[in-house]
């Protein structure tokens, strides 16, 4: 130990004080020196175990790496698997939508022009039985196809302007015949602050929407005690000026009702109230899962209350962007004075609301129908709006200075001005912007062919003859079809003969291609998949040989999932429709895209059909009598009135026009044609209407000599119509 510490350390001096103090024994010495030899092994093993625990700390640290890296590894595996798991059952989803949708194009294609063949009752009845399970078929593969995408997360918003408006009106027109079949009062109310466009996902919307509508007319069927009602309300929960709002949609319906206990689950998938509710009215239990998914994914809620026995109401709420509103403008019926006698409490009062909205001057009526007539004499009401069911009588009573709009629930009426102080529109469901313009109609602010065509049934669907190959050719409206599947093709040659049209058809994009190059078609229609060469691919290639002009494309495609639409426009398409192409949606496109020549169609009806025309073969489209019964009914007393009017009407715009011609004023040439030719059309007068259309647009870039041949044109039709018009009505 001397060895190792051969003098005392430091503070042994430091101390000591050897003045005073007495030199410690060397026994003390050795046994401090003991001591801290001691400490000094101590500190030493310390040391030693803590490096190994530093190397024991490293290893474990190591090893926890190692693992996590595996645990990583495994983890990003998992992911990737799980990855390719939500491509493949895309990829699944797309394949099952097209291989399921494919067939079902026939299936509906070839029910629907079966109904509208001669078949007897118990065949209709059948063929009708069969349209509606293959729909029905058709709306659960959405459904499933939905909830499957909202699980994967596959769900992306599109936002986009759009009218509300609109889109409700789009989801009742698809609704009100399963309504009107069960006797129910379909309502609309949409508050008049949204009355401008709103920013969202339009299709989504729709969805949620057709889906809650479409379920309380399901669950309200007819009752004992009053009619089963069904309401559609909107209302707005922000200030209109601000950049975004809440918008509240409420369906209520009278209906069955949902008892307390079952409220919890209602929104869990493949759930029903109870198993006889499935028997009893059908679905696959998605729906509400699926409205449920889509609000919360679009930033909004979902919530219902209920009662068993008296009916429901199913809340969603929803953001929405509003854009910037445009300066003040000035409203159609600002100061009209309105009288208001209905029964129905709360229609009476929405319409109220919209016409205050919009400035008119409101009286709500409250008094014994025999009484209107003295009553409309001391008060100053220009407008009269009463339900023509509740008082049928009540025009007879009415002063004739004052106008009517007649709120009827007649499918079968006529809708529209049906008398020169009378426009008659729909109440149940009443359409708000109708309202208005048949109010500003009668007010005389408003010109009556505003007015929209009435709705056409499936079985209403005009049928025309459809031209033959060289004629479509003449008319630029021969369609190349390009569709691999026979079945397919059989269906929809039959569906465009059904609407007056005709079509080549090809079983690939190579063949289409090269018969595209002869330049004898008007419109192109194509399949996406096909063999050798499919409608994209044809679409790029048109594109790019395409010289003179662009050449229409839409695209027939069986895909129903979402981004199919954006592939095809991205393609360069101009428009697309998804199968089961049924004929009213097809009707609709190939009006946008390829309208047919109504003025022909008319002069070809009436050849065809004697007894809706008057006159020699040369005049036929002079005067057609279909065309007024649609228009006004087959009423011979009041087409008698109306055509009396229309022959007044001619003789003194024929004298202006003449006038006007002679002075060359040409924008007012231009005003009494477009006058003459609204008068014209609306009592059957189709060549003079023609006539008076292109003297109206004549007057519009004035050439002397196409005016003149116009002109004398227009003079010759005006008394030929009223020749026919004078021999009709004596």
């Amino acid at each position: 130990m001397q060895n190792r510490m051969t003098m005392p350390p430091y503070w042994l001096f430091v101390e000591m004080d050897v003045t005073t103090s007495p030199i410690p024994p060397l026994s003390s010495v050795k046994q401090l020196l003991g001591e801290l030899d001691e400490v000094y092994h101590s500190v030493a093993t310390l040391t030693v175990d803590l490096e190994r625990a530093r190397e024991s700390l490293t290893a474990v640290n190591e090893h926890l790496e190692a693992e996590v890296g595996k645990r990583t590894e495994h983890l990003r595996a998992a992911l990737l698997e799980a990855d390719r798991a939500n491509r493949a059952k895309t990829d699944f989803l797309a394949t099952m939508s097209h291989e399921i949708r494919t067939p079902m194009n026939g299936v509906v294609g070839m029910v629907e022009l079966l109904l509208l063949s001669s078949l007897d009752g118990q065949q209709q009845q059948m063929a009708q039985t069969i349209h509606d399970s293959a729909k029905l078929l058709l709306h659960i593969i959405n459904d499933i196809l939905d909830f499957s995408k909202i699980e994967a997360g596959k769900i992306e918003l599109e936002t986009a302007e759009f009218d509300l408006n609109e889109l409700v009106d789009s989801v009742v027109k698809l609704l009100r015949p399963k309504a009107d079949e069960q006797g129910l009062q379909l309502s609309i109310y949409i508050d008049p602050q949204i009355n401008g466009p709103i920013r969202g996902d339009l299709y989504r919307t729709r969805q949620i929407l057709f889906n809650l509508a479409g379920n309380a007319i399901k669950f309200t069927p007819k009752r004992d005690d009053g009619p089963g009602c069904v309401a559609i309300r909107i209302s707005c929960l922000s200030d209109r000026d601000e950049a975004t709002a809440l918008l509240k949609f409420d369906v209520i319906d009278n209906g069955i009702g949902i008892a307390e206990s079952k409220l919890e689950h209602l929104f869990d998938r493949f759930y029903q109230t109870e198993q006889s509710t499935t028997r009893r009215f059908g679905g696959s239990g998605l729906g509400l899962a699926i409205c449920q998914g889509l609000a919360e994914l679009m930033g909004g809620e979902i919530t219902v209350t209920s009662k068993y026995g008296e009916g429901s109401c199913f809340s969603v709420i929803l953001p929405f962007e509003l854009p910037k509103k445009g300066g003040a403008q000035q409203s159609p019926l600002a100061g009209v004075k309105v009288g208001i006698i209905l029964s129905d409490s709360q229609l009476r009062q929405d319409i109220a609301e919209y016409l205050g909205y919009w400035q008119a001057q409101v009286t709500l009526i409250d008094c014994p129908p025999s009484h209107i007539g003295s009553w409309l004499k001391n008060v100053e009401t220009k407008i009269l709006i009463f339900d023509q069911q509740e008082h049928s009588m009540l025009a007879a009573l009415i002063p004739d200075h004052v106008r009517l709009v007649v709120l009827s629930s007649d499918r079968n009426e006529t809708k529209g001005l049906i008398t020169p102080r009378t426009v008659a529109i729909d109440n149940y469901p009443l359409n708000r912007a109708r309202l208005i313009l048949a109010v500003a109609i009668c007010a005389g602010r408003e010109s009556p062919e505003q007015l929209p065509a009435s709705e056409e049934a499936l079985t209403g669907l005009p049928v025309r003859k459809a031209p033959t190959v060289e004629e479509a050719i003449r008319q630029g409206r021969l369609i190349l079809v390009a569709e691999d599947n026979k079945h397919n093709q059989t269906v929809l040659k039959m569906q465009l003969a059904q609407l007056g049209y005709i079509a080549e058809f090809f079983d690939d994009g190579v063949e289409a291609l090269s018969a595209w190059q002869s330049g004898r078609y008007g419109l192109i229609m194509t399949d996406c998949h096909m063999p050798n060469m499919d409608g994209y691919e044809l679409t790029r290639q048109i594109r790019k040989l395409e010289k003179k002009g662009h050449n229409t494309i839409i695209a027939i495609t069986a895909n129903a999932l979402r981004g199919e639409a954006q592939r095809c426009l991205g393609a360069g398409m101009d428009d697309y429709i998804t199968k089961p192409a049924t004929l009213a949606k097809l009707a609709q496109l190939l009006d946008k895209w390829l309208p047919l020549d109504e003025s022909a169609n008319s002069q070809i009806d009436a050849q065809s059909s004697s007894g809706d025309s008057v006159a020699s073969d040369e005049s036929v489209a002079l005067l057609n009598l279909s065309t007024l019964n649609e228009i006004i009914g087959e009423d011979q007393d009041m087409q008698r009135n109306i055509l009396t009017q229309f022959l007044q009407i001619l003789i003194e715009c024929q004298e202006q026009i003449q006038s006007s011609y002679s002075k060359a004023m040409w924008s007012e040439l231009e005003f009494l044609s477009h006058r003459l030719k609204s008068s014209a059309v609306s009592c059957g007068a189709l060549r003079l209407s023609d006539c008076c259309e292109q003297l109206e647009h004549a007057g519009e870039k004035p050439d002397k000599a196409q005016l003149a041949e116009l002109y004398e044109r227009f003079q010759k039709t005006a008394k030929l119509t009223r020749d026919v018009i004078e021999d009709h009505l004596h």
